[in-house]
């Protein structure tokens, strides 16, 4: 889990990371979302969200990151749909 805290200053929020600005986002604009695919030019980022008990928050539950390039995309896909219980060639 990412461990940087973020920042506010004055009604602005800071984000100590991509990831948590992500889980951030989700909970304001669209709160019932649980996973986020994040598939960039430089890296890929699974993101499975959690409600933080009865308030209304989410919590980042757990992540994953392809750290390579873009050429690990596809595998890092397969994987994420593995670890999700589906199957990449039936999309839903």
């Amino acid at each position: 889990m990412p461990k940087d805290k973020p920042k506010m200053e004055g009604d602005v929020y800071f984000p100590s990371n991509e990831v948590v600005a992500q889980a951030k986002s989700a909970e304001l604009l669209a709160p019932y979302v649980r996973t986020i695919i994040e598939m960039g030019g430089e890296d890929a980022k699974l993101v499975s969200l959690a409600p933080d008990g009865d308030n209304g928050r989410l919590r980042i539950e757990d992540f994953s990151m392809n750290t390579l390039c873009a050429a690990g995309t596809g595998a890092f896909l397969d994987q994420q749909a593995s670890r999700l219980g589906l199957s990449i060639s039936t999309p839903s």
